[in-house]
Order: C-alpha cells, then structure tokens, then sequence
C-alpha cells in the first residue's frame, strides 16, 4: 500500500485550513470590501477565466463543469495550458509550445476523448485521435468539460470525456474589439484579435490567432550527441518548432421572425516539426495539416413550449507526414493524407410543465484518401498485392438516434436519463482489384443520473452510465503505412459510477467528487520488429479517483483557487498474468493546481503551483514518473484600454517529460501587450 507524502497531503491540508480561517479572515475584511466597490475582481485563476455561473450548461448530473474565458485573466496561455488547470485532468505534452499534446480525463486514452467546437465535432470519425486543435483563446468564450458522460446531442461515443469548446456570443455594446501581442522565450511569437458588431437584427463575429515557436530550449544530452559524441553535454533542440493558425467567422440572426439561422466558419492550420529522441542536424520532418469547417445552424421555434435546432456542416481536413531524410525511424516517407465530411443533425426540444425531452437524430459521413508520394506506382500496386503497405480509401458512417428525458420529482429532486442507439458502416475501398472490406456495428450507450438539492447552498449528483466507443478505422485497417488492421477487433465498453457534491457560500464554492469506472476491451497498441504498429483487444482497466474544488474569496482583493485529485488507473485483466495488478502507464497518481490572486486598482499578480506525482511510464512499471513540480508568476498593469503583462512560467526549472526520455522547456518568460475597445 502506497501512503501519501507531504506533497500529497498538503493541498488537503491547505482546504481545511483556509475553511478554518476563512470566517475571520472574511469578517475582518467586510467594511473594507463596501468601502472599495469600485475594484474589480480579477477572475479565477484555476481556469484563468471568470467561474460560471452554472457548472453544466444544461444541467446534467455529473461531474461537468464550465470554463469561463475573459481577454484580461486568460494570461499569455495557449488551450492545453487552461486545460491542464482543471480537475482531474493531464495534458501529455511533447517539448514545447503547439508541440503534439493531448488531455487524458480520468485516465482515458487519446482515441476516448472527444473534442467539439461549437456542437462541430472536431475529432474525425476515421481516426478520432484526441490531439487539441490550433483554436487560439481570441475566438473562445467558454470551455465546458464532461468528465464522463457528455449531452446525448454532442458526443453518444465519448468514454472518456468531452471537451465542447464554445465561441464568444455575449457582448454588452453594439461594437468591440481586442488585440493582443506577445513575445517569449525560444523564438515564441503570438498575436491575435477579435471583432464584433451587432444590431436588433443580426450579429457579426470574427477572430484569428497565430502562434510560432522555435522551441529550440537548451538539453542536456548523454553520450553519442551530434556535436560533442565521446561526452554528455548541452545543446539547442533541433527542428523542435510549431507554428498554428486559426479563423473564425460567424454570423448569427437575432431578429424577431420565426427561424434564426447562423453561419460559422472555422479555419486551423498547423505545422509542427518532428525531433527525433536525440538531435540529429539534418533532420527536416514536419507534421501538418489544414482544416476548413462551414456550418449552417436553424432554430425552429414553434412555442415556448417546443423548438427544433438543424445543424449541418461540411469539412475537409488535408495532412501531410514528411519524413523523407527517414530521421524519425519509419522510413522514408511523404504522404498526403485527404479526408472530407459531411455531418447533419436536427435537435427537437420539448417542455411540458416539470419535464424536458430532447430527441436528436444524426447522420455523419466521412472519407479519408491517401497517397504515398515518395512511392512509384509499381511499388504501390506491388505492396498492396503483397499486402505490404497500401495507400487505402477509408469511408466511415455514423447514425444516431438519442433521447435525453429530464424531470423534477419535486423542487429538491431532479431525473436525468439518456440514451442513444449508434450504428457504424466502414468501408477500406482496396486498388489494384483487391476486393473491399468492410465492418458493421450498432450498439446502444446510455445513463441515468439524479440531483439532489438538500438546500440552498448544498447540492449531490450521482450519475451511473454505460458507454461504448467504437473502432476507429485505423484500427481496424491499418493507416499511414505505419499500422496494420485488426478487422477482429471489438468495440471498448465503460461502466461507471460518479458522484458529485456541490456547495456555495458567501465565501466560495467548493466540490468533492468521486468516481470508479470499469473499461472492458481496452484497445491496446504493440509494435513487431518492424516497428510496425497493430491493435489488440488485451485488458480490463479498472479507474477510480476523488477530486476537490475550491475557489474562496479570502478578502476583497485576494482569491484562491484549486483542485486536487488522487487516481488509480490499474490493468484488471491481461493475456499476461505479469500485468495484472500493474499501474496504466502515464497517469499519475495525485495532480493538484492552486493559485493565488491579488487586484488592487490597476495592477494585479499572481502565483501559481502546479503538483503532479506518481505513476510510470511503461505497462511493466519499472520506470517511474518523476514529480512535476511547477510555479508560475505573472503581474500585469491596466492603462485605461491598454494592458501590459509579464509571465515567469515553471520558475522551478523543472524538466520532467510526459514522455519517456524527451527533452522539455524549463525556465522561461513572456510578455504580453493587450488593447481593448
């Protein structure tokens, strides 16, 4: 048995002590606060934003929870950055800014996650990889976050949680605007702007955002590195760098006739370089893809009663894995990569008198074509014949039908239950004569929860639920000439029981919440002497954890705000007895984020710590994860519109990686110039 450290038990300590003193400190402080109404309060900081007012925009038992985004607290962050501040979640990041990241909630996978924008899946139906998009802050009005179970109408296939993020759409003047600029250490540039105009009839809103770093932080090598090969030594990262783009427009109609339609757009474009394990000077890989999205959403109104919402959307998304030095050890490599999609859904709401429906229906088609440059059509038609690497077609389609029924027993008791049945067509269209294969599935998902409200201030949700997250085609077929299909491959399957209490007081809110989740069919990669990837069906994961929330008002000008969270990922079942018992590599055991808040006037600073501890790298668990311990700082200073701010990120110089053995920034700083208007 594992017995927590100092560490680990000190942001408990830290909770019980702040509700201790809290009541004196918020007494001896009162007249203070009515003789200072004129000061702003800076917004928490735990999600660099302002708290919501309602922790789940629709009111959905569970541990879900909004992350409201204002221009003046999100700081010089990138999207993994407020993410890694929430409870209960880890961002696996690989060396340095727009690098490859992705969130892992509750010890899921990349490949459990799902990411939308603006009810727009952005995770793709043939790969479903949970890599955060280039959506810089500028368009972004709110992140909301399902731990779990997300709304029937968002994501049905989501075991592991769901990630909605949410435009500005609520402004308080006909006109305004933001700019931002911003510099940083190793070759970090950013800047990005929004725009809005809106009368009675109709509302206009525009942003981009553009990022690059270079990311060429000094490592320290062992042996054999490129400049110094008999000794261990300092050098710069090479072909470390990222650049990311994004756009969105978006026009909706607010006028008085019966339908409202709105029209969104949303461009990301990205570049990220491929370093190798170890430097290597001619080393030229890159990764980079394109996406375009056009949405067209119309809201029915036929009462107050009931509405209809239809939302269809169009997309293309072009990648590219350039490798042709063969520097990352896959072979030489140029391949194109061309997906494009359609996705169609119509949302009836209904209300008669304590109870609420929600009927979705959804159909969702996708194509995926592929094309190996750097390979003669000779070598292609042979490696297919030979069943040695071919550039297939991949269609995938999606059907969904759903129902979310909520309803109020009485004023302190609420039911919540939904359902969905989803079925899947694949299709891997073959070349050269080769016949077609394909895959068909269909299985139903669902929850039932229930919200207790024992009184004004204290609330409990308990939510039980049933998931299933389908085989991506990657999987069953293989991809990107570095995977081979398993067509056997059975769909993942989650139960699980979360538990949540809530409560609000004069002081601050706070939340505990517990969860234990059993996944059965968990889809694990290996890879042969080849290094060529396959997937199995190996193991039963058991997950289990509690988080704590908190964000307390200590005075007028001071606030704290945190989470903590202990976990226990472990291997259940496994074709190797040696494995059953061990820890799911790369999830820690204990992750905390605090951070404390100061405002007076036109100046306000902040101090941050960030406490990750535990876990291992690899599924035997001989190789620990060391602890993550990070502070950072920033104070800034508000001249009528024009805001200028100073960042001091990981003071601790700590360089622990997500990665086994992968170089990471340490120390570094920025500034940032804000304009309002």
């Amino acid at each position: 048995m594992n017995f927590p450290t100092l560490n680990n038990l000190l942001p408990f300590a830290l909770f019980s002590t702040t509700l201790l003193l809290v009541d004196n400190v918020r007494a001896a402080d009162v007249h203070s606060t009515e003789a200072e109404t004129d000061t702003t309060q800076l917004s928490p900081v735990e999600s660099h934003g302002t708290r919501a007012a309602q922790l789940s925009p629709l009111d959905l038992p569970g541990s879900h929870s909004r992350v409201d985004l204002s221009d003046d607290s999100v700081g010089d962050h990138q999207l993994e950055d407020i993410l890694q501040q929430q409870a209960g979640i880890q961002v696996r990041q690989l060396g340095g800014r727009g690098q490859f990241s992705y969130p892992s909630i509750r010890g899921a996978s990349g490949k459990q996650l799902q990411i939308v924008w603006d009810g727009i899946p952005l995770t793709t139906l043939n790969n479903s990889e949970g890599e955060l998009p280039s959506v810089g802050l500028s368009a972004l009005g709110s992140i909301d976050i399902y731990r779990g179970v997300a709304p029937v109408e968002l994501a049905p296939t989501a075991i592991g949680g769901t990630i909605h993020l949410r435009s500005k759409d609520q402004f308080d003047t006909p006109a305004s605007g933001h700019a931002y600029t911003s510099a940083g250490s190793y070759g970090y540039y950013s800047a990005g702007l929004w725009q809005q105009y809106q009368n009675d009839a109709w509302r206009f809103f525009a942003a981009a955002d553009w990022m690059e770093a270079e990311n060429d932080f000094d490592t320290r090598t062992d042996i054999n590195a490129f400049n110094n090969p008999n000794e261990s030594s300092t050098e710069k990262r090479l072909n470390n760098g990222a650049d990311h783009r994004m756009a969105l427009l978006r026009a909706d109609y607010t006028g008085s006739t019966g339908i409202k339609p709105s029209l969104v757009y949303q461009y990301q474009k990205k570049r990220r370089e491929l370093p190798g394990l170890r430097n290597i000077p001619q080393n030229d890989a890159y990764f980079a893809s394109e996406d375009n999205r056009l949405s067209l959403r119309l809201n029915i109104p036929y009462s107050q009663q009931q509405q209809t919402d239809i939302i269809t959307s169009v997309y293309t998304l072009d990648e590219t894995y350039d490798d042709q030095g063969d520097n990352i050890g896959l072979g030489r490599q140029k391949n194109y990569y061309h997906t494009k999609g359609t996705d169609l859904r119509v949302n009836h709401h209904s209300d008669a008198d304590n109870i609420s429906n929600l009927l979705t229906l959804s159909v969702r088609s996708e194509t995926t074509e592929s094309d190996f440059a750097l390979v003669s059509d000779a070598t292609v038609e042979l490696n297919c014949l030979t069943d040695s690497g071919c550039p297939y077609d991949y269609q995938r389609r999606q059907y969904q039908l759903g129902d979310r029924l909520s309803g109020h027993i009485n004023d302190a008791i609420m039911l919540n239950g939904q359902l969905s049945v989803v079925k899947f067509s694949d299709t891997q269209q073959n070349h050269y004569g080769i016949s077609d294969q394909h895959n068909n599935e269909q299985f139903t998902t669902g929850d039932a929860g229930v919200n207790f409200r024992l009184n004004d201030n204290n609330q409990l949700d308990v939510l039980i639920s049933r998931q299933v997250r389908p085989v991506s085609t990657q999987e069953l077929f293989g991809d990107r000439g570095l995977t081979e299909g398993n067509p056997d491959l059975k769909s993942e399957t989650s139960k699980g029981i979360d538990a949540v209490w809530r409560m609000t007081s004069i002081y601050g809110e706070y939340s505990l919440s517990a969860y234990q989740r059993i996944r059965d069919n968990a889809i694990v990669a290996s890879a042969d002497s080849r290094g060529v990837i396959k997937y199995q069906n190996l193991t039963q994961t058991n997950h289990r954890g509690v988080e704590l929330n908190l964000s307390i008002d200590l005075t007028h000008n001071l606030t704290l705000n945190g989470n903590s969270g202990w976990h226990r990922h472990t291997i259940a079942e496994h074709s190797r007895d040696f494995f059953v018992g061990k820890r799911v590599p790369n999830q820690r055991t204990w992750d905390n984020y605090y951070s404390l808040t100061y405002r007076h006037g036109n100046t306000g600073t902040s101090l941050a710590w960030l406490l990750q501890t535990g876990g291992f790298y690899e599924t035997s668990n001989r190789l620990p994860i060391d602890d993550k311990n990070q502070i950072d700082w920033n104070i800034f200073y508000q001249l009528q519109n024009f805001r200028l701010q100073f960042n001091a990120f990981n003071l601790t110089d700590n360089q622990v990686s997500d990665f086994y053995d992968y170089p990471v920034p340490g120390r570094n700083y920025s500034i940032k110039l804000d304009y309002s208007w």
